[in-house]
């Protein structure tokens, strides 16, 4: 189970559940094409913050205005699922708001009479906050460390939980069904907030913009320089550039070869061929200090100087 959940639920200590009611279960497709509507963003509730992460909360059989009772006014009145879901099933002992910034939010719906617990979790259809579903699943078992608290909570109360919808007073009462043979166990994690795949990091360069700064561009955008602006680069460590983007590296002492020019600008010594041909000279001719070797803009993946030393 995921940190979402207030604590983690034995599973060794769990009985099988039957479901009374198989249109009371909203199918898990439902669940995701939902999701998918609602983008990448974790949904969250954004009212009743006093309520979010603090336990299981009772409802009142008596004041429709209740922090717990409003806040599930307020859902049903704009989720059609929970409302039909609360129709069909009945209104709950207690709830529980669970919000994590990376998750979605979710509401656990207790009935400790029948042993229990429903999940609902939140989702956006389109761009409008308002225009949102609470997608319930259950029935799931009660963990057994919560069962007596709210039992106690049950038995305090004398009759159904009253809710304002659109400025009149509702009960729902639960009619029970024959069970079915379908069996739920242990309570689901939130549905999963997708990340979006980090973007790939591309190499700059930093060319004068004609007002005394610089500006940023892709390397393999370049475009000709003046002497003054080749100056300002090749100062900042890039090596010098011909008109159409080439490379060009001088030569700075005898120990230089191909291979480690082509290894530095092109990410391996298996271009020193190509290097060789580019630049019309043997692959094994000595470089003497002062040679000037272009590297094709095609080949090169390093656009900084080679350091003098380099091995």
């Amino acid at each position: 189970m995921t940190a979402f959940k207030r604590r983690s639920y034995d599973q060794s200590m769990e009985k099988p559940l039957r479901t009374r009611s198989v249109g009371l279960v909203l199918s898990s497709l439902l669940s995701a094409g939902l999701f998918l509507a609602s983008g990448c963003s974790a949904p969250q509730v954004n009212t009743f913050p006093s309520l979010a992460n603090q336990g299981q909360l009772a409802l009142s059989t008596t004041n429709p205005y209740l922090g717990s009772n409003l806040f599930l006014s307020q859902e049903m009145e704009r989720s059609t699922y929970l409302y039909n879901f609360m129709k069909g099933r009945g209104a709950p002992t207690a709830m529980e708001l669970l919000e994590k910034g990376d998750s979605p939010s979710r509401i656990l719906l207790y009935y400790p009479k029948d042993k229990e617990v429903y999940a609902a979790d939140l989702m956006i259809v389109g761009k409008d906050i308002n225009s949102r579903q609470w997608v319930t699943r259950g029935p799931y078992q009660i963990d057994r460390k919560d069962f007596k608290n709210l039992l106690r909570m049950e038995n305090s109360m004398v009759g159904e939980p009253v809710f304002v919808l659109r400025g009149k007073e509702h009960r729902f009462r639960f009619q029970h069904d024959e069970p079915s043979d379908r069996v739920i166990a242990a309570l689901p994690p939130p549905i999963p907030t997708p990340k979006p795949a980090p973007k790939p990091k591309k190499k700059v360069i930093y060319q004068s913009n004609g007002e005394g700064g610089v500006s940023e561009i892709n390397p393999r955008d370049f475009r000709p320089l003046n002497s003054d602006q080749q100056a300002i680069q090749m100062a900042k460590g890039f090596a010098e550039r011909t008109s159409n983007g080439d490379v060009v590296h001088t030569v700075r002492s005898s120990d230089e070869t191909l291979e480690l020019i082509s290894r530095w600008y092109s990410g391996g010594p298996n271009n020193a061929a190509s290097l060789a041909q580019a630049n019309a000279i043997p692959v094994g001719t000595a470089l003497n200090p002062g040679a000037r070797i272009t590297i094709p803009l095609r080949m090169i993946k390093e656009f900084k100087q080679m350091p003098e030393g380099y091995k």
